[in-house]
């Protein structure tokens, strides 16, 4: 009676679950994806809902509503939803009154201000590029990003792919790493600046988004 929540965008997860659970011994398995809407995934991502396929209907979810954001807090929020719902632990409505009042973890995407239509999110856990490329991808608005610190030897590669993919309205570059990660942007769209203290970058990076 058991049900199975898991990460179809997972390839470990899906190769994990192939050689250890039988589909017909093992739990009722929903698969949900942020990146497909194929029909054997329980939980998908349509347009701005998020939406569950249960037996017993359709249910939606505005992303509107959320105070989270990026595609990775999309799929946190597909998991505890079908978790819940699933497994009759909670209703539509306890859900989707849950999901509007919960706020991110501080410094892992926070929200911490919003002044003249502004935003002002703070991922400061985001401390290599892999965690701030997961902040980042599918973040829903327009955004300008402060970014540098202390270069950790990886690539940049992966945070320009990001930020080109995205409306980003520009970068604003702090510390040692600024000079590198400044050389790794090179030629693209949007405005690269440096700044010497923080209460400047984000003097520069509100001015980007104005």
């Amino acid at each position: 009676t058991d049900v199975l929540i898991w990460n179809g965008d997972d390839p470990e997860v899906a190769a994990l679950l192939a050689r250890n659970l039988s589909a017909a011994d093992g739990p009722r398995q929903l698969r949900f994806s942020t990146r497909s809407q194929a029909a054997e995934n329980a939980g998908v991502v349509v347009g701005d809902e998020l939406r569950l396929r249960l037996p017993e209907g359709e249910e939606s979810y505005p992303i509107a509503e959320l105070q989270i954001v990026g595609r990775h807090n999309l799929a946190n929020a597909l998991a505890a939803f079908l978790l819940m719902r699933a497994s009759g632990l909670a209703t539509y409505e306890q859900v989707r009154r849950a999901a509007r009042s919960f706020v991110a973890l501080p410094h892992r995407m926070q929200l911490v201000a919003e002044v003249r239509g502004i935003r002002y999110y703070d991922d400061s856990k985001g401390t290599n590029v892999d965690a701030v490329v997961a902040g980042l991808d599918g973040f829903p608005r327009p955004l300008a990003l402060i970014a540098g610190g202390r270069d950790k030897g990886g690539s940049y590669e992966p945070l320009r792919a990001v930020l080109e993919q995205g409306a980003t309205r520009g970068l604003v570059l702090i510390g040692e790493a600024a000079p590198l990660i400044a050389t790794a942007f090179s030629g693209v769209k949007f405005p690269v600046r440096q700044a010497a203290t923080l209460k400047t970058t984000v003097t520069e990076t509100t001015s980007l988004c104005q």
